[in-house]
């Protein structure tokens, strides 16, 4: 068995990085929420969000569309869109004895793949009803969820990156 060079081993490496860089990138910033958290809160709800990027984003092709990061940064940014329904899921989910830290951790990825679905089903039925596929009306809510599931502990982090490098204006 020949073993491969230095060079096809870097030429390997730099495909992937190009293929899937921002899968790669998402993995980071679930990796620094793990060593930025303090306690075990939420740590099952993160790696089951990473597997799902790992596995949906690519294979739905939705790891290289700005539009659906665009989404989830807003989307993880808003607490509570539905109150009573995160008072239902924590209930349901057996969370409302916990602390709001973990029922957050599980609350954000819901609401916000139920909101992406009512808003892709908006602009399925009002714009692209004839140019896509209704197959999109559940990819986008599934990669929403774990991706959310997956970063939501971090998107402070992501709002201060973008503050500090002076996207937002002066601070």
């Amino acid at each position: 068995m020949q073993f491969p060079t230095d060079a096809k081993i870097e030429a390997h490496m730099l495909a992937g990085w190009k293929e899937y860089w921002p899968v790669l990138i998402t993995l980071i910033f679930t990796c620094l929420g793990w060593f930025a958290l303090s306690r075990n809160d939420g740590y099952f709800v993160q790696e089951i969000g990473a597997i799902g990027v790992v596995i949906f984003l690519p294979l739905f092709k939705m790891h290289k569309n700005i539009w659906f990061y665009v989404a989830a940064f807003f989307l993880g940014g808003a607490e509570e869109i539905w109150p009573k329904g995160a008072q239902w899921l924590t209930a349901f989910m057996g969370f409302e004895k916990e602390n709001a830290w973990t029922a957050s951790t599980v609350i954000i990825p819901f609401q916000g793949a139920a909101v992406s679905f009512g808003l892709a089903l908006l602009l399925y039925l009002c714009v692209f009803r004839s140019r896509v596929s209704a197959a999109l009306l559940l990819k986008i809510p599934i990669c929403m969820l774990f991706f959310l599931a997956a970063v939501a502990p971090v998107i402070f982090f992501l709002w201060l990156l973008i503050g500090l490098t002076g996207m937002l204006g002066p601070l």
